[in-house]
């Protein structure tokens, strides 16, 4: 029988480290946690060739688990600076990825 299961935990907080002239400078710190699991095997009639189908199917599990941060000053009224970085670790080939993130918003008028 197919079965397809999902497993998530995540968790994030914010907390206002300084007043700055254009708002308060945040910091946010957050985990979170998955994992699938997939069992769909092609039906037997496709395997033993009595039924012409698509013989695609799919069976294992992949799990990542993360930890981001995100630093965000509003220099003063207008312009924003944000900082932030995203590390996850798979259980796949894909192994352990650094996800950077910098910007910069200038809005002279509302």
């Amino acid at each position: 029988m197919d079965s397809s299961e999902l497993e998530l935990l995540s968790g994030h907080a914010t907390h206002v480290l300084a007043p700055l002239p254009g708002g308060d400078l945040t910091f946010g710190l957050g985990a979170e946690w998955f994992e699938n699991k997939d069992n769909a095997t092609a039906p037997q009639s496709s395997i033993l060739g009595t039924q012409a189908m698509n013989n695609a199917w799919a069976s294992g599990s992949q799990a990542d688990s993360a930890a981001f941060a995100e630093l965000d000053a509003p220099i003063i009224k207008g312009l924003d600076a944000d900082a932030a970085g995203r590390f996850d670790q798979y259980n796949t080939l894909a192994g352990n990825q650094f996800t950077p993130k910098f910007g910069v918003k200038y809005e002279p008028i509302d």
